[in-house]
């Protein structure tokens, strides 16, 4: 009864909003009409896990990373599990019903019974409909984020295990590496792995995020040449997704550099030379995953162009 009461008043609350903030916004001098979207509560299904253990876990976690893809496309504005997981509430910014009925019936949790779905419409809108998004400042010159991208000929699960464990990671980035596939877990790349503690390579870093098979996140460190910048941390973003038969896309994203420049002003200087170091240091380390791929481990040949 207390779930079937939050989830009234949270759908009563959508419903009831919505058409108040329209008529605020057509007090405005702007011509607007209210968008429809979807509500969805996912509730318990036949196949919810009972223990962590339970083979279900899995489908949730792969559940998380199809929502983050569509969170990506634009098609859902928020999402996310009740305090004690007890449901789970999705809003797409998808106006056909057809549509998100397709949307859920490829979702990994609702085809395994995990979550069952329940589909609520209405009209409403977002902040950025009704007054327009401040002006950001632009990036200074030389510090944008850096973007590459690799078709890898391997498979999904290959890549990504060559990417999320340290044996992978030693077969084409590093000759040791220390990973832990955690939120916050010890990561660790160390190009010289006998030297003196500061400088082996990218050192005492953490994962910050993960989905298997699809994104892993982790700070990075500029190389010990980099005085002023060796202490701080930007961060990095390898995303997968499948290419073909056999094959794998690879987007790297670092960033980090303008932040970092912002905190120490005097530094930006060094920041953009860290920047213009990583702009040729990456391309070296995916063309050594491309190079594990079609010849075999390469036994770090990728640590000296990233150290």
């Amino acid at each position: 009864m207390a779930l079937l009461t939050q989830r009234t008043v949270l759908v009563s609350s959508v419903l009831v909003l919505a058409p108040a903030l329209v008529a605020l916004r057509q007090t405005t001098a702007r011509s607007w009409a209210p968008a429809r979207r979807h509500l969805v509560v996912l509730d318990h299904g036949p196949h919810w896990p009972a223990t962590p253990d339970a083979p279900g876990m899995k489908t949730l976690m792969e559940h998380g990373a199809y929502v983050q893809r569509l969170m990506g496309e634009g098609k859902v504005l928020i999402g996310g599990p009740a305090p004690d997981r007890a449901y789970g509430v999705e809003v797409l910014d998808v106006a056909e019903r057809a549509e998100v009925e397709r949307l859920l019936a490829d979702d990994p949790a609702v085809k395994a019974g995990v979550l069952v779905p329940e589909v609520k419409p209405f009209e409403g809108m977002r902040a950025e409909d009704t007054w327009p998004a401040p002006k950001l400042p632009s990036t200074p010159a030389g510090l944008e984020p850096l973007s590459f991208e690799v078709t890898v000929a391997a498979p999904l699960a290959d890549v990504w295990r060559a990417w999320s464990t340290e044996e992978g990671a030693e077969s084409f980035f590093a000759p040791k590496v220390h990973l832990e596939l955690a939120p916050l877990g010890r990561f660790e790349v160390l190009f010289s792995p006998d030297a003196p503690p500061g400088q082996r390579g990218a050192e005492d870093l953490r994962i910050l995020a993960y989905a298997p098979e699809r994104m892993l996140a982790f700070e990075w460190s500029a190389p010990p040449s980099f005085a002023r910048a060796r202490a701080a941390r930007t961060f990095v973003v390898v995303e997968l997704e499948p290419a073909g038969a056999a094959r794998t896309r690879v987007t790297l994203l670092h960033q980090g550099f303008a932040e970092q420049a912002a905190r120490t002003p005097d530094a930006a200087a060094e920041w953009r030379d860290v920047r213009a170091y990583f702009d040729k240091a990456w391309p070296t380390v995916l063309a050594a995953l491309e190079q594990r791929f079609a010849k075999g481990p390469l036994g770090g040949s990728a640590e000296r162009a990233a150290k």
